[in-house]
Parts: structure tokens; sequence; C-alpha cells
């Protein structure tokens, strides 16, 4: 059963029957609400399809069948195995199409030459970025590499 909170919380698109969560939305587009039930954050659309629907086994994810992040109408949520959803998002092909096609970094840096690093996950990164990406860390907290240092330096001295 839905809260009159909750249900404040979403607006019907008449176009694709989605009920768009118009509450807390993350960056990667989830709405974010209080779980009362559990006395914790939780996805809004667990919430709803725990409220509509029913219990979710701990084991499962709530699949979007519309493809719309924020939509919490449970007829577009679907429980489904975490293997499932992943196969279903296609996002591996779709992810790796897209950093194969990119030929310049997000700050406009040449994503070719001295420039490309291929990491231990295969993904491509930009050495520029990366540099600078050290040095504002090295910054923030410039005691951190010497601490590093010291504590690898003991680690070989104790195994000796």
């Amino acid at each position: 059963m839905l809260t009159d909170k909750l249900r404040a919380k979403y607006r019907v698109n008449v176009t694709t029957e989605c009920w768009e969560f118009i509450g807390s939305v993350t960056n990667t587009g989830y709405g974010r609400v209080w779980d009362t039930q559990a006395k914790r954050p939780d996805w809004a659309h667990r919430v709803f399809y725990r409220a509509l629907v029913g219990p979710i086994s701990p084991s499962m994810h709530i699949d979007h069948l519309c493809r719309n992040r924020r939509c919490v109408n449970p007829s577009h949520l679907e429980q489904v195995t975490p293997a499932e959803n992943h196969r279903r998002s296609g996002s591996d092909e779709a992810t790796r199409q897209r950093h194969r096609a990119q030929t310049h970094c997000k700050r406009g840096h040449p994503l070719s030459g001295v420039n490309l690093r291929i990491d231990r996950r295969g993904c491509r990164v930009c050495k520029e970025c990366l540099q600078m990406h050290v040095a504002q860390s090295r910054a923030r907290n410039p005691g951190a590499q010497a601490e590093y240092s010291r504590r690898c330096y003991n680690k070989k001295k104790n195994k000796r």
C-alpha cells in the first residue's frame, strides 16, 4: 500500500504510461526515497514494487521493462536475476562500441598515440587526464605518498 507521501512523488506520463518519479534522483537517473519499513534510503522503483506487488527476493533485481530509470509503475517493473538484468541492459557491447568510437576524452585530449593507455580492464584511458588526477590527489593529501611508501617498505622488510 502506498503512503500519501509516495503518491505525491510521481507524475504519470500519458504517452509512455510511465509513473515518472519526481523526488530525489541520483546522477545515474534512479529515484531515491526513504524506506520507512527498512529505515534506510532505497531505490524508488524497489520501494514502489514492494508496496504494490510484493516482496523482492534478496538475490533479485528489479528490471525496468520500459527502460525509463525514473519509472515506478509496477506494470513496467519485473523481478529478474542480476545476470538477466545485465543481459537485458545490453550495456557490455554498447559501452564497448561507444568507447571504441571515441577519438577524444571528455576534456578534449586525443585518445591515441602516446596519450593513450589501456588499463587492466581493457579500458582506454587518457594519460593527460590521469596525470592531472594524480597531481590533484597529491596536492590534496601531500603526505599520502610518503606514508604509502613507508608502509610498503616496512612490509617488504618484515617479509625477509
